[in-house]
């Protein structure tokens, strides 16, 4: 069978009849949504759905440096390293509770991923950057100056 190409509305237009309302493309693609989301939560935690002529996304300077650490620290990205790490690279002295608040933000954002782990018989959360956060990382310049200017990856 020879597969071939259509348009989006083509295809809906195929699929319902007639062409769909808004209401009922939000409504199939919230299901369809969630259910990749509960069968693959990392893999879709990495993507971002965007509307056909999207803005580019931006990171405020806090945000960045909490994703420079996590990048640097690799591994070991646990709340108390990224601290440490985002003081470094920062110069200034962040409250633990701001830098909590911002990885939870990053996460909702799905720019990085929370593993809960065991070590040394207690539980610690430990960070890292998702493919999107890698990529959108990558692209900013202020990210790559400072893993230049630390020159130490562990």
């Amino acid at each position: 069978m020879k597969g071939r190409t259509e348009g989006l509305s083509s295809f809906l237009k195929r699929l319902f009849g007639r062409p769909p309302s808004k209401f009922e493309i939000d409504r199939a693609s919230g299901r369809v949504l969630q259910r990749l989301k509960k069968q693959y939560p990392d893999e879709v935690a990495a993507f971002r759905f965007f509307p056909d002529n999207p803005k580019p996304e931006q990171l405020d300077q806090f945000d960045r440096h909490v994703m420079t650490a996590i990048f640097l620290l690799g591994d070991n990205a646990h709340g108390q390293s990224i601290t440490l790490k985002v003081r470094d690279l920062a110069d200034k002295d962040r409250h633990v509770n701001l830098i909590t608040l911002r990885l939870r933000y990053l996460e909702r954002r799905g720019l990085i991923i929370v593993d809960d782990r065991e070590n040394d018989g207690s539980r610690q959360r430990f960070y890292r950057l998702t493919p999107r956060g890698s990529y959108l990382l990558d692209r900013l310049p202020l990210a790559q100056h400072a893993a230049e200017s630390i020159g130490d990856f562990s």
